[in-house]
């Protein structure tokens, strides 16, 4: 459930079998507006590989994309501090490969998978 105040605005755009998050913010204009953050590094994970946010790479907001030669599925876990955790799937053949303006933050775990074809998921800091 997602609850906007008047005038704002809420993106989404369809990725096959499903919607994808892409910005809210007070009218279209404002998606691209927003303090710089720290992040300046692309992060690249391979498969079975664990990284945490704030000890192995800066904490941020970044856009998790899928690098690969060939068709492949991956799936990345991002574990949160509260315990509870997020899995976004991404396959090269529904044409499912980034997942924009993710948080990461101090203490998140990321745990990539891979099927098919070898991939890496690179995690690139958001605008």
């Amino acid at each position: 459930m997602f609850e906007l105040n008047e005038g704002m605005v809420l993106n989404l755009d369809n990725a096959s079998s499903g919607l994808l998050l892409t910005g809210v913010g007070e009218g279209m204009g404002s998606l691209k507006d927003h303090e710089p953050q720290s992040a300046t590094e692309s992060i690249y994970l391979s498969d079975d590989m664990t990284m945490t946010a704030g000890e192995d790479f800066e904490t941020g907001v970044y856009d998790i994309c899928v690098v690969v030669d060939g068709d492949t599925y991956a799936w990345v876990d991002v574990e949160k501090e509260d315990g509870m955790t997020d899995g976004i799937s991404f396959s090269t053949y529904e044409n499912m490969e980034e997942y924009l303006r993710y948080p990461l933050d101090e203490g998140d775990t990321v745990t990539v998978t891979t099927y098919g074809t070898d991939a890496e998921i690179m995690l690139v800091p958001s605008w």
